[in-house]
């Protein structure tokens, strides 16, 4: 079984995949919005990234329709996505770059938000690479865990590789808890995209919620 947030990790991987296909993108994702700095005073933070990225605030019908498309690749996937979501786990933010014209796949981000219920980094973290071992064949790689100093704070990162039939994608996982909230932002590519992921997670900035 996963655990509460290691469900909401695999969540943030399986949503980022689906919803960066090409063939996704002309079934009605909602009306996007430009990069930049994205402020969402409602979830508690705001986020940088790239210009030219697309930036989409989700509603609940829009994930519905990205967990009903991952339910033809994967049925026991999207499976565990709903019963994460039935959890509490919810998204706040995606956000794409252009299809790479090799692999039809778009890099992209996304922002899930929960309840920390006052665990510490350590305690998640520790969850989390123990829960990765329920993947099975769908780990490629990893999870290497690390900790690192942001201008939000100490961070707890995942670095972990996923494989499907056609496609390999990589994936790092930041960490912001401050002992109530915890704000998991997950990066995914095709290939390793170490600098232009941590440039992004360095925007972190939480915001008072309103």
């Amino acid at each position: 079984m996963f655990t509460r947030f290691a469900t909401a990790l695999v969540l943030a991987s399986m949503v980022g995949i689906v919803a960066a296909a090409p063939s996704l993108a002309q079934e009605g994702l909602p009306e996007p919005g430009l990069g930049g700095r994205i402020e969402l005073p409602e979830a508690g933070f705001a986020l940088t990234v790239p210009d030219d990225w697309v930036a989409i605030v989700p509603s609940s019908a829009d994930i519905d329709g990205i967990i009903e498309n991952l339910g033809t690749i994967d049925p026991e996937m999207a499976t565990t996505v709903e019963n994460a979501l039935a959890g509490g786990a919810g998204f706040s933010l995606l956000a794409f770059g252009d299809i790479d014209a090799d692999s039809g796949f778009r890099e992209n981000c996304n922002v899930i938000d929960g309840a920390s219920d006052g665990a510490s980094l350590g305690v998640i973290v520790e969850s989390e690479a123990a829960a990765f071992a329920d993947l099975g064949d769908r780990l490629a790689s990893g999870p290497d865990v690390s900790m690192l100093q942001l201008p939000a704070g100490e961070v707890a990162r995942i670095d972990y590789g996923l494989t499907y039939p056609t496609l390999e994608t990589a994936h790092a996982a930041y960490y912001f808890s401050d002992g109530a909230t915890l704000h998991l932002l997950t990066c995914t590519d095709t290939e390793r995209a170490e600098d232009d992921w941590l440039s992004i997670a360095e925007t972190f900035e939480a915001l008072p919620t309103p």
